[in-house]
């Protein structure tokens, strides 16, 4: 409880709210025969909020006296309740009846919504109120609410169930044995007893991703969640395993989030899993929830190991083409070799999947002719079903194609070491039409788990079309009922979305000719484009967007894969189409917020750009270097952001002379250019380049006011850094105006607007304005939780600003909430935020000084150290006179 005189002076602010409201309060208290209990008070009601009642449960004495809950606001009514603390979730009037008015206040309190309204009526009244209540919001962002799983949970989107599944009883049983819960286990017994781990081992096409699905679909019942994760690609494996969080309830949907701590979320939830019995009332369940995780198509067995729970909970069903998975310490337990079918089962299958009964010796041979495999036996059943064969006429016309294939030479191109094609599966393609068979080729190329439809039916007017292609739905239509007809796709038309079997894919691949080829990736490229869109670069940082690329991504990958095998070192090759790809999907995890990650794909199309000079080159050339230069200046990199952005400019400055038009690709070029000048110290000449920004972008046809807001706020942090405050604070106070006539009054248009009150903040804070200061930096840090999330690098800059104003106050708790948030957010790419990480342990080594904890700050203090050592542009400087601004002017201007 607070003293009793902060308590006053709080009454007095909720006096006046309470004065200004039209509506009476109503307050209660109990029956006042019974001694006063001075260790609870109306604050404490107000300070416990959704906990309220569990608080006065935990009371073992009995509230009383009308003076405890007297406040002596206006208009201010009482209520007596019967009974004891125990009795208040009762809410009884005197007549035994449930007091409706109380149960209404009570639900006013329990929503949190009493906070909200205080704090807008107090702003209306131009009251102040404490640093400490401003703060509240904040930090209550940070730690986040208690957060129970959605339950029952199944992410089993991806697989479609076969219900044509024949056989495999016995592997059926065995993954029962091996996976069913047998009993209760403790969390953290990692003896080889509670290990409930498989893995399905065997070569293409024998069935483990079937049996995976079937199994998952027939024992849904008996989990509370089952997790179906993508694992031949790492980013696959790291998106789906991040949806885990999403879709448990762990992790906001709407707020961008960071892979690594999603990864983190789930791995501590699947450790630790918790069952909710009854919502309503909360009760939380002690008995284990019963998870599933699928990791299929894991043929690279380390990619798991990031991902790979550290207890004993929960059953683990890993299916795998690489028999090294079997011995793979990180993840294998048990092991389930699969072989292929008897061949009375091949036979059995075969009869049920042609709808042909009789003929069951040639049944078998046919069987056995396969080797087993289920694959090839589904996709030969699909033959002769469709052609209305005899398994007579099918055996002697596959005898005879298997004979050519063994006697005469195939000049079969093989993308993937892995491959596997079969002459089944090359003699099923060679069936199709010439519309199906288009449309698989070019399925062949792309991520085989999730083939969105929407690629084949969007806007393809500028692509430039390849033989055969189906250009009108009815003719798609048709192409995809032969496919799937043929059992070579597999459809979810809930999701309008379909797989391709990586078998087949290596088949289909394994018979085109280079030309063809070609001539397929590229049409397969100008697809994803197509269905990718373009977006102005003025909104490329727009909150929704990274969003919309999510299931196109991966086809990205799969397009980029396919070129690094068979056309990067090839003079003749696709194209700058895939340069263009490559750009957007860097774009994509930018504006992710993995700035690192992006490097890798604006290189490549940058190789590619080179490798092919020209006119249609040189813009694109321009906007990898602006995306590789946006990198640099997000990681500290000053003198690879000047690089780039020298080309850059240099470009953007041939274009506009050779049309005699200025656009907004110069105006964003001379930003760039300015921000790398300020990396490098070169102030006079940064000033000049956003001059010259403003200038273009004021320029243009359709430019609207704040359009210019990112050479403008770069314009004020520079002024800033160079100490001309006023000229900083005319600059981004003009802007705050246009931006607030342009989107209203805190915007969440995008984070730029917290970047303007972090610079304003800077301003006051130099001048020594520290209450004004810290004003604008909880605004910036409220406007970048909105905007970019918890655990963007943004954000931790403004933590670490508002720590410092809280040091300064003597708050050591909220300030040490707000460094080991920064800390921890900066930890998540700690080769990337060495500075910040070396600045903001320097600050908690403060924090750690001013708190008495002597021995704490000396180590926090060589720890900063150490880090500033490790940084290659860090001047020597003796320990002893290292100073807090040693440390901020390594990070980049518009971070400190």
């Amino acid at each position: 409880m607070l003293p009793v005189r902060e308590w006053w002076i709080l009454s007095q602010q909720w006096t006046a709210f309470f004065e200004s409201t039209e509506s009476r309060v109503n307050l209660f208290t109990y029956d006042y025969q019974i001694t006063l209990d001075n260790t609870f008070s109306f604050q404490a009601l107000l300070d416990k909020g959704h906990d309220l009642l569990a608080a006065l449960n935990q009371h073992q004495q009995n509230l009383s006296g009308p003076e405890v809950s007297k406040i002596g606001a206006i208009r201010e009514q009482q209520f007596a309740l019967a009974g004891t603390h125990a009795e208040l979730p009762r809410l009884q009037q005197l007549d035994g009846q449930p007091h409706y008015k109380v149960q209404e206040w009570l639900r006013f309190v329990l929503s949190n919504n009493y906070r909200q309204a205080v704090e807008r009526r107090l702003n209306l009244a131009g009251s102040s109120t404490t640093k400490e209540w401003q703060l509240i919001p904040i930090l209550d962002g940070f730690n986040a609410p208690r957060r129970l799983a959605k339950l029952p949970c199944f992410m089993m989107d991806t697989p479609v169930r076969n219900n044509a599944f024949f056989g495999r009883e016995s592997i059926i049983e065995e993954l029962d044995k091996y996976l069913l819960p047998q009993g209760k286990s403790t969390p953290f017994s990692l003896g080889d007893s509670h290990r409930r781990h498989v893995v399905l081992c065997g070569i293409g096409g024998i069935g483990k991703t079937s049996i995976a699905i079937e199994y998952v679909f027939s024992r849904k019942t008996k989990f509370d969640a089952i997790f179906w994760i993508r694992s031949d690609e790492a980013l696959k494996l790291e998106h789906d395993f991040c949806r885990i969080a999403v879709e448990l309830g762990l992790q906001d949907a709407n707020e961008p989030f960071n892979p690594v701590v999603c990864r983190e979320l789930t791995k501590g939830w699947l450790e630790n899993p918790i069952k909710v019995l009854d919502q309503e009332h909360d009760i939380i369940s002690q008995a284990e929830v019963q998870w599933l995780i699928v990791f299929d198509n894991a043929d690279s067995p380390d990619l798991l190991q990031d991902y790979w729970p550290l207890s004993s909970n929960g059953s683990i069903l890993v299916t795998s083409r690489d028999p090294l998975s079997k011995n793979s310490p990180s993840i294998a337990y048990r092991a389930i070799d699969l072989a292929p079918l008897e061949d009375h089962e091949g036979a059995e299958l075969l009869r049920r999947l042609s709808h042909v009964t009789d003929d069951v010796e040639v049944s078998v041979k046919i069987a056995a002719k396969l080797g087993g495999l289920p694959l090839a036996i589904s996709q030969m059943a699909a033959v002769i079903r469709y052609q209305y064969l005899s398994f007579t006429e099918f055996y002697e016309r596959y005898e005879d194609e298997h004979d050519r294939r063994e006697l005469h030479s195939f000049d079969a191109v093989i993308p993937r070491p892995e491959a596997r094609g079969n002459i089944a599966s090359i003699w099923a393609v060679e069936q199709l039409g010439d519309h199906a068979a288009c449309l698989l080729e070019i399925c062949a190329m792309l991520d085989p788990d999730c083939i969105q439809e929407r690629l084949f039916i969007c806007d393809l007017s500028a692509v430039r079309w390849l033989d055969h292609f189906p250009k009108t739905s009815f003719a798609y239509s048709a192409a995809r009922a032969n496919l799937i007809k043929r059992s070579l796709i597999t459809r979810n038309a809930d999701k309008k979305e379909f797989r391709i079997h990586r078998v087949l894919q290596d088949s289909v691949l394994s018979k085109m000719s280079t030309e063809k080829m070609l001539q397929t990736f590229s049409f397969s490229v100008d697809l994803v484009l197509a269905a990718w869109g373009r977006t102005p670069l003025v909104q490329r940082h727009a909150i929704s967007l990274a969003r919309s690329r999510d299931g196109l991504f991966p086809h990205a990958l799969a397009l980029r894969h396919m070129f690094e095998r068979q056309y990067k070192a090839k003079i003749h090759g696709p194209g700058l189409q895939i340069a263009k790809l490559m750009n957007e999907a860097g774009w994509y995890q930018h504006e992710r917020g993995n700035s690192e990650d992006m490097k890798s794909f604006l290189t490549l199309a940058l190789e590619i750009c080179d490798q092919t000079p020209g006119p249609e080159s040189a813009q694109l050339l321009a906007d990898i270097h602006y995306g590789l230069a946006a990198a640099a200046n997000e990681t500290n990199d000053g003198a690879t952001c000047l690089s780039h952005t020298e080309q850059l400019l240099k470009l953007r400055l041939e274009t506009s002379s050779s049309t005699g038009k200025s656009d907004i690709r110069l105006a964003i070029a001379h930003n760039e250019y300015g921000i790398a000048l300020v990396m490098n110290h070169e102030y006079e000449k940064a000033i000049a380049a956003f001059t010259t920004s403003i200038d273009v972008y004021r320029g243009l046809l359709d430019y609207w006011p704040s359009m210019d807001t990112n050479p403008r706020t770069n314009m004020g942090f520079t002024f800033w850094v160079m100490g001309d405050l006023d000229q900083a604070w005319q600059t981004l106070r003009d802007l705050l105006s246009d931006r607030e006539i342009k989107f209203g009054v805190n915007d969440r248009e995008s984070y730029r607007t917290g970047r303007v009150y972090h610079g304003l903040g800077n301003i006051c804070y130099d001048r020594g304005l520290f209450e004004e200061s810290e004003n604008w930096h909880q605004r910036a840090l409220s406007h970048y939780q909105s905007t970019l999330g918890n655990i963007h690098h943004k954000t931790a800059d403004l933590c670490h600003r508002v720590a410092q104003h809280c040091l300064r106050r003597g708050e050591m708790d909220h300030a040490r909430t707000l460094i080991d948030q920064a800390l921890k957010i900066y930890s998540l790419r700690e080769s990337v935020y060495l500075p910040e990480l070396a600045r903001t342990t320097f600050l908690k080594a403060q924090l750690a000084m001013n708190s008495r904890e002597v021995l704490e700050a000396t180590d926090l203090f060589k720890k900063a150290k150490d880090m500033r050592s490790r940084i290659p542009h860090a001047p020597h400087k003796p320990d002893a006179s290292l100073r807090e601004s040693d440390f901020d002017r390594l990070v980049t201007f518009f971070s400190r």
